[in-house]
This record gives structure tokens, C-alpha cells and sequence, in this order.
């Protein structure tokens, strides 16, 4: 299946009244990193990956390249790790209603499956001004 991602991303996302609950740009971790959230976060969230990642989706393992991104459904399980010396990405958790969730599934956004867009450098920037944003002193 060909998505037009990032078009779609967009638009949908920068359409949406979502809450900004949490948000992390460029976060670093060793090669033995690994999440494991058996009832997801509490809300929705999406990871923009730098390096390659291996997920655990409906009990079977999935490799991820870097420059991908996978959005999470409020209440999927999260089960992520490392594929090799390193697990960097960007991230944001978020609400939406049920509405805006339509919406998303509408313009064809996969909901719980990594999706390989090419280049994340567009969206690591809008998630590096919603990082300063949420974390400046000002």
C-alpha cells in the first residue's frame, strides 16, 4: 500500500484539536533501550524514528528502518527496543476525541504500523519548535 505520508500527516494533525501531553526531540538511548507498555501510554502517540527499531505488534516482531514513524492508538500496547548500538527518535503523546480519530483513520493514516516515509527532517522540525515550546522558560 502507497501512502502519501507526510502530505497526510499534515494535514491531519495540523487540522486536529489535539492536546499536547508530553514531547521529546532527538532523545538518545543505548542499544539494550526497550519499552514495554502492556495498555499503551494513556494517549495517542507518535515516534518519528532516526535509527532502526524492531516492534512488537499482535505478538510478532517488526523491523523498522529509520526515517519512519509509527502513531499508536490510545490503548495499544507499546512494545519497542533497539536494533542495534542505539534507539533514537522523536515523539509526541497526545488526545484527541473521537471525532479527530475519525478523521485521522479517514485520510488513510495507519493507526499501529511502522510506516517507512524517507526523510523525517520536516516533521523532526515541527516536533524540535513543539519541544522548545513546551520547555523554554519563557
Amino acid at each position: 500500500m502507497c501512502y502519501n505520508v507526510k502530505k497526510l500527516i499534515y494535514s491531519a494533525f495540523w487540522r486536529c484539536d489535539m492536546e499536547i501531553n508530553n514531547v521529546g526531540y532527538k532523545f538518545v538511548h543505548g542499544g539494550k533501550f526497550s519499552v514495554n507498555r502492556p495498555r499503551g501510554s494513556g494517549d495517542y502517540a507518535i515516534l518519528f524514528l532516526r535509527t532502526e527499531a524492531i516492534f512488537t505488534l499482535r505478538g510478532a516482531d517488526i523491523q523498522a528502518d529509520a526515517q519512519s514513524f509509527i502513531l499508536y492508538k490510545k490503548g495499544t500496547p507499546q512494545f519497542f527496543r533497539a536494533n542495534g548500538e542505539s534507539f533514537v527518535n522523536d515523539w509526541v503523546h497526545f488526545s484527541l476525541d473521537g471525532e479527530e480519530e475519525n478523521r485521522i483513520t479517514e485520510m488513510g493514516i495507519p493507526f499501529d504500523t511502522p510506516v517507512r516515509i524517507g526523510d523525517i527532517s520536516f516533521f523532526s522540525k515541527i516536533v524540535k519548535s513543539m519541544y522548545q515550546e513546551k520547555y523554554s522558560a519563557n
